[in-house]
């Protein structure tokens, strides 16, 4: 009996934390790679150096042993160079917490969807270019550096009044964050693997921040009025507002939201 409650002692006190702790490791390591942006060359940079120490030691290949630390410093040093904006993001990820709850409901996401679709609707009408990215699981707070803290409700109008042309921040990007508007002016990484010369900096923008994050990113052209939708380094380009609701929901409810049992229930109307 002794020798069970020391096990289990021991078990919870040390073995627990380290299959807690590598469990966590592994799970930050699956979604960073999942991305599908260049912080999964990092890892696997990362893992070519693992294999190159473990075949050498396996070989016991001696000159390679006596050159392998200089050269692994300093590869180590140049993907840190290189990587840096991947790296910082990828242990911003570890510490944040939309990773593992879930703060709206689905009401409220539900709310956020028809103000952004008769935003869009509205700016596209107007011919007012627009970047907006809701921000998901994970942070978007690398990307607010440049940009001015609102934390404003997600009004229609204000939305038209960030982006209306000669404003202070219709320039740059929004990012919704839990229903409101977190940040405006905005600047968000150019994708660099856009081949199609129709693209403009706006749209060329939101591909950048898909390819970095999971953000889900709306833009509207400011030359055609057309309204296209970025997520994973992807872009759908034309869609009406029908197609841009369903997109919508279609990723904010895939959240799997705690329902909300103390909100009123309210139908929602089509712009």
């Amino acid at each position: 009996m002794n020798t069970i409650l020391i096990f289990l002692r021991n078990f919870f006190t040390r073995d627990l934390y380290q299959i807690l702790l590598i469990a966590l490791t592994l799970y930050q390591v699956v979604r960073f790679i999942r991305r599908g942006s260049r912080g999964s060359q990092v890892l696997l940079g990362l893992g070519a150096i693992v294999l190159v120490y473990f075949l050498v030691d396996y070989f016991n290949f001696s000159v390679i042993q006596r050159l392998l630390p200089n050269i692994t410093q300093s590869s180590l040093i140049i993907l840190c160079i290189l990587f840096q904006e991947e790296i910082r993001q990828f242990f911003a990820g570890i510490a944040d917490k939309r990773a593992y709850t879930l703060s709206q409901s689905t009401i409220a996401i539900d709310t956020t969807i028809e103000t952004l679709v008769r935003a869009a609707r509205d700016l596209s009408n107007r011919r007012i270019g627009a970047i907006i990215a809701i921000e998901r699981n994970e942070s978007l707070a690398p990307f607010e550096q440049a940009g001015r803290v609102l934390d404003a409700p997600l009004i229609q109008d204000l939305i038209i009044a960030i982006f209306t042309p000669k404003g202070p921040l219709h320039d740059g990007g929004v990012i919704i964050r839990d229903g409101r508007i977190a940040v405006a002016g905005c600047v968000f990484p150019i994708s660099l693997n856009v081949a199609h010369d129709s693209f403009g900096t706006r749209h060329r923008a939101a591909i950048g921040l898909s390819e970095s994050s999971d953000a889900f990113v709306i833009v509207v052209s400011e030359e055609t009025g057309a309204i296209s939708v970025a997520t994973h380094g992807a872009l759908e380009r034309d869609l009406d507002v029908d197609q841009l609701r369903e997109r919508l929901a279609s990723d904010l409810h895939h959240l799997e939201p705690l329902p909300d049992a103390d909100a009123p229930k309210s139908a929602t109307t089509a712009p």
